[in-house]
């Protein structure tokens, strides 16, 4: 073997086996994102018509007729829903998890090939595309956006084949966009490069440098927009964007990370403060860019200092341009010395790399042969909830946790409907839902005459909302004697309302509400093993154990709560209560 193809099969070997290890660490995520199961829903019912809903069968608070979001949400996933559908229908939950990873690890290979296209070193590739792999691991829910974020990517790629010589590859990006659209509502987001490229080229035009693709690019840039509309809900997301935070306000992934981060509600990516710190300090070089690389990376990064959701496709932009930036720096200037360095050890580097891929992977083969397929019945599936309401018949009508809607939705329709889901689909009934969850009514309108205005006798709730906070609706229906739990395991809690009309119900099942305060210490707890700086957690412990009357145990989860955050009021209030109560025994 010559000696100088030896950097060259260590290098292509690790890169085979660091997408090894993707792939097996996207196959060990069990089936999590509650969105999920509505779409699966939708999937069925178009399946099942051979036509596209013209009305929300699924919620008995939706109005008959369709609204412009309605529209959006049930007509814009169509084909990613039956996708998921007989995929499902075939293969259960193993062949959604097996299409998730397939989809994640193609996103990584397109990105990994625009790379080695633009003549990026083998190994400044990989470590951009580990990166975005880091990042990809918060965004590997089972959602139509995943399609999003194939074609996005293979747009980029697309673009870059044109900045290096493939012009004709541009005519790719129509009927990808096309199918985009029928796919999920998020292809808004893969217009910006193929405008944000067209935009770069008449700048240059203005500024006297001329550029022969400027036609071509013009004409692609005007078929995309056609071809997005070319979807049942044609370009009515637009006019939804206008209205989102309307409907996104509170959601995590709709709020800025750095609200997120600095609350300690989740655990930071660090691929995407790696990438954002190499974002900042490349844009000190921005001669280095094209007019096109930089305005894209910064609008981005906007976006993704704005919304969590936007981060992954920061990341994936940032991998396709900084890599390029840093070459071009190392390979000139004060760097250089660095650059031929490495580049004189070429082999160790590689072997190195190769190395740490092949324990990465072993590590990951021994978890794996121990996995199991199965939907994530610890955070988010409320399959037990299901299965004891699918065989109760409970009269009056459901209200349920925005999460826990689209799994009983799929579990339960249409013997019951729910009250709401993640498709938040009517403005009056997400207004209703906030106060409900609150636990108060407004003005003249108390809890119990929403309650009844809708009919409901039972409510369906995990006990702690996103951030970590027990719900106040279940710290008052624990309380409260004219409620009833009837259910209760690790992840859900069953109030049924003492109104006679389920009195054998309330006969077999009927328990006292204190027996669901274990059900909060054991998802805090859980929750907690994960995000050990998240205060909310422990304050929500603490305030089961108080009520348990454990007060040396309230004490403690008080002062740990405390440590995270001294200045907390609340807290401090609940330890002075705390220390005043009476231990229990």
């Amino acid at each position: 073997m010559r000696r100088h193809n030896v950097p060259h099969l260590l290098e292509t070997m690790a890169v085979v086996l660091f997408f090894g290890y993707f792939t097996l660490s996207f196959l060990q995520i069990h089936l999590y994102n509650s969105d999920f199961w509505w779409h699966l829903a939708n999937g069925r019912l178009i399946a099942e018509t051979g036509a596209l809903p013209s009305s929300d069968p699924f919620s008995y608070t939706a109005p008959p007729a369709l609204t412009n979001r309605m529209t959006v949400i049930l007509r814009g996933n169509w084909l990613s829903e039956l996708v998921f559908y007989h995929v499902f229908r075939l293969w259960n939950v193993k062949g959604i998890i097996i299409l998730r990873s397939f989809l994640l690890v193609g996103m990584l290979l397109i990105l990994f090939a625009t790379l080695r296209r633009g003549g990026i070193y083998p190994l400044l590739a990989l470590s951009a595309i580990t990166a975005v792999f880091s990042v990809a691991l918060h965004f590997s829910g089972e959602r139509p956006q995943l399609f999003t974020f194939v074609i996005f990517v293979f747009i980029l790629y697309l673009i870059e084949s044109a900045i290096h010589g493939r012009a004709g590859h541009l005519y790719f990006i129509p009927p990808s966009v096309m199918l985009a659209a029928n796919l999920h509502p998020g292809f808004i987001l893969c217009l910006i490069p193929p405008f944000l490229y067209l935009l770069s080229l008449v700048v240059n035009r203005v500024r006297g440098r001329e550029n022969g693709e400027l036609r071509r690019v013009f004409i692609v840039s005007g078929l995309s927009l056609a071809a997005a509309a070319m979807n049942p809900a044609g370009l009515l997301v637009v006019v939804g964007l206008l209205r989102m935070s309307h409907y996104t306000a509170g959601t995590m992934e709709f709020v800025s990370p750095l609200t997120v981060y600095l609350n300690g509600f989740m655990p930071v990516m660090k691929g995407y403060v790696i990438l954002l710190a190499l974002s900042v300090c490349c844009m000190a070089a921005f001669r280095r860019f094209m007019a096109y690389h930089l305005t894209l990376l910064a609008v981005f990064l906007l976006m993704s200092l704005v919304w969590m959701r936007a981060i992954i496709f920061f990341a994936c932009v940032a991998a396709v341009v900084l890599p390029g930036v840093l070459q071009k720096v190392m390979e000139s200037g004060r760097w250089r010395i660095v650059h031929d360095f490495f580049r004189n050890r070429a082999a160790v580097a590689a072997l190195v790399t190769m190395v740490t891929a092949g324990w990465l992977l072993l590590g990951e083969v021994a978890y794996f042969a121990r996995y199991e397929y199965r939907a994530d019945v610890t955070f988010s599936v409320p399959e037990g909830a299901a299965d004891f309401l699918s065989t109760t018949d409970i009269k009056g009508r459901m209200f349920n946790e925005w999460g826990f809607g689209g799994y009983l939705i799929w579990r339960l329709y249409p013997d019951k409907k729910v009250f709401i889901d993640g498709r938040a689909l009517y403005d009056d009934v997400i207004g209703d839902y906030n106060i409900i969850i609150a636990g108060g009514g407004t003005g003249r309108r108390t809890l119990d005459d929403i309650l009844r205005s809708y009919d409901i006798s039972y409510v369906v709730m995990p006990p702690l909302s996103p951030l970590g906070r027990i719900y106040p609706i279940v710290e008052k229906l624990i309380h409260d004697d004219s409620w009833t739990l009837i259910y209760h395991d690790h992840l859900c809690l069953i109030f049924l309302k003492l109104d006679g009309r389920n009195s054998e119900i309330v006969r077999i099942h009927g328990k006292d509400g204190v027996e669901g305060l274990g059900t909060i210490v054991v998802q805090a707890s859980a929750r907690a093993m994960r995000n050990r700086k998240n205060p909310n957690l422990f304050v929500s412990i603490g305030k089961a154990f108080y009520w348990m009357k454990k007060t040396s145990d309230a004490e403690k989860a008080f002062l740990h709560a405390l440590d995270l955050a001294p200045d907390n009021d609340e807290i401090l209030e609940w330890l002075h209560l705390v220390r005043g109560a009476p231990q229990k025994g």
